[in-house]
């Protein structure tokens, strides 16, 4: 019985975290900033874009910076391609360029870029709220966590 109630609370769990997917990678948030609005068109266009920005915010959290090389191998592509996207959202500061001890240039997000970051994940927190998906995340969590009936010897 627990297992058909649990099959059951993934499958509409998996629903509503879908319907979130595809409303973020449409774009779908309203935003009233034009650079911040450019950067959700111009992020979700491609795979490597999305990646790249990911990665960009990751170092940001983590205080650190990425080298070409470095972004390059986790991208999977060409250096060239690499820098054909840092110069699309160079200009816009959404970039923090710095050289480290060894003369090769890093990269980080930029705070703006970060504040967006922010935007996006308080309207993500916002929209798994009004799915009802935390609620049927707790439920799958205190099902989980049941202790196992036996079954009784027939």
């Amino acid at each position: 019985m627990n297992e058909q109630v649990l099959d059951e609370l993934y499958k509409k769990w998996g629903y509503g975290q879908l319907a979130i997917e595809i409303k973020a990678e449409e774009g779908g948030r309203l935003v009233s900033d034009p650079d911040e609005r450019f950067m959700i068109d111009w992020t979700i266009s491609t795979v490597n874009r999305r990646r790249f920005i990911a990665y960009l915010q990751r170092a940001s959290y983590e205080k650190r910076e990425m080298t070409t090389q470095e972004l390059v191998k986790l991208l999977h592509c060409s250096r060239r391609a690499l820098l054909i996207m840092i110069q699309e959202i160079e200009p816009l500061g959404m970039l923090e360029i710095s050289t480290n001890d060894k003369g090769m240039k890093t990269y980080k997000a930029s705070d703006k870029l970060m504040k967006y970051h922010m935007n996006y994940t308080k309207w993500l927190f916002r929209a798994v709220v009004n799915t009802g998906i935390r609620n049927t995340a707790t439920a799958i969590l205190e099902l989980e966590n049941l202790p196992a009936t036996p079954t009784p010897n027939v």
